[in-house]
């Protein structure tokens, strides 16, 4: 199963590690690093996203960010991510001040040599998924043709580079006793949309930068999560053997063979012991986090500071991360540009909303040379997992690798705990703000 969410995000071009151009066969990853390549995609598209903006936008800074490159068994695809800075101008001012398009091309004549700088007469498509079938529209522009559409199904993942962007939507809201986790919008909610219900020991178990739908268990102070929140977010496969209640998980070469009630564990055919053993929770199989997640190549981060959490207010928060390290990440002061970039943006919508609202017993010269003090002194305070935590008119979660950011707290929503930075947001000065 194969999933992509569109989502607003920035990034900066940075120095990729780079393979000759003329190599007899590359893997996507070896793609993904060249140089020659990402400049090929990002003037390919440019054209596009000038024409179809421009009426509306002044862009800034491009950027790439590559998914997973994937197979129907005739055609290997490559999906990436191009992110524009988006400066809207008054009369545009309650739109996003960013924008993404997501695409995918047909790598197969790169992967056996072919000559990067073609790329940019290649076809390149908008990527829109459903479960297991990829939707793909041709490239709009003059020589790709205009409405037409086709359908991949029976999708193989060939690898993943583990910078994709996490969750375009979701928030985490308090409720009684418990916690409720909606992939939705807070501002523009969809009916339809699902909504998740956790109990008092909730504990968000985030994968790559993805709030994964999982109930997560500690039993005998060890972290136990569902099987298929674990293995399929970090691209494995799972078979069960009912009769002999054994699991077998494979990934990438590495096979790990564990029973359920048993601390004995075969990787490799290498017997190992975990500290607490795998068993099933209301129907549900549930693995070691951390054994699992490290026999697989990827790292696990378990934080219960309250004033470093991404998720405050619950018991703690589990990070697994599994990403190449040859893969760009955004430097500390890049993050710090890009949120007070977006700050001193809205702070600009946020002034111009409230110039002829009547606000008696406000010194509002007082609170905007406040809040702009705030902005200029933005800061990168700590880090947890992939995220860097900035400090600026409030906490903010930044993610290193997609350029997105999460704030917590309660304002604006009522009492949302977590919700990703979109639109331009105006809760980021509610009045609570004021109170503070």
């Amino acid at each position: 199963m194969r999933k992509v969410f569109l989502c607003i995000i920035s990034l900066t071009a940075t120095l990729i590690l780079c393979v000759t151009a003329n190599a007899a066969t590359r893997t996507p990853g070896q793609i993904v690093r060249d140089k020659s390549f990402q400049n090929a995609l990002l003037s390919r598209i440019q054209q596009y996203i000038v024409s179809a903006d421009s009426s509306h936008y002044t862009l800034d800074n491009y950027f790439l960010s590559f998914g997973d490159a994937w197979t129907d068994g005739k055609t290997t695809f490559l999906d990436f991510t191009v992110g524009v800075d988006m400066t809207p101008p008054p009369s545009q001012w309650n739109n996003s001040p960013e924008g993404n398009y997501l695409f995918s091309i047909a790598i197969d004549g790169y992967l056996n040599g072919g000559d990067l700088s073609t790329v940019k007469d290649s076809n390149i498509y908008f990527s829109m998924s459903a479960s297991d079938i990829i939707q793909l529209s041709p490239f709009p522009d003059a020589n790709a043709g205009q409405g037409m559409t086709f359908k991949v199904a029976n999708i193989t993942k060939l690898d993943s580079f583990g910078i994709a962007p996490p969750n375009i939507r979701h928030y985490i809201e308090k409720t009684g006793g418990g916690y409720q986790v909606s992939y939705d919008d807070l501002k523009f909610p969809d009916p339809n949309m699902p909504k998740f219900n956790y109990g008092s020991d909730y504990k968000p178990l985030f994968i790559n930068g993805y709030l994964m739908q999982s109930d997560v268990k500690t039993v005998n102070d060890r972290t136990l999560v569902p099987i298929r929140a674990i293995v399929e977010g970090l691209g494995g496969n799972i078979s069960w053997d009912d009769k002999t209640r054994k699991v077998t998980i494979n990934k990438d070469g590495v096979v790990i063979e564990m029973t359920i009630g048993s601390t004995t564990v075969k990787v490799n055919g290498q017997t190992k012991a975990t500290d607490v053993a795998p068993n099933i929770y209301n129907d549900y199989t549930y693995l070691p986090v951390r054994f699992v997640s490290e026999n697989l190549g990827a790292s696990v981060s378990w934080n219960t500071t309250a004033d470093t959490m991404l998720v405050q207010q619950v018991q703690g928060n589990v990070f697994v991360d599994q990403y190449d390290p040859a893969m760009p990440y955004q430097p500390e002061d890049t993050a710090v540009k890009r949120v007070k970039a977006a700050m001193n943006q809205n702070f600009k919508f946020f002034k111009a909303a409230n110039e002829n609202k009547s606000l008696p017993g406000l010194d509002l010269p007082s609170i905007y040379q406040l809040i702009q003090k705030n902005i200029d002194n933005t800061k990168v305070v700590g880090e947890i997992s992939r995220y860097y935590v900035i400090q600026s008119v409030r906490t903010f979660y930044y993610d290193k690798y997609s350029g997105t950011f999460f704030y917590p707290g309660s304002e604006g929503g009522g009492p949302t705990w977590v919700s990703m930075y979109l639109y331009g947001d105006f809760w980021v000065f509610t009045k609570g703000y004021f109170a503070d």
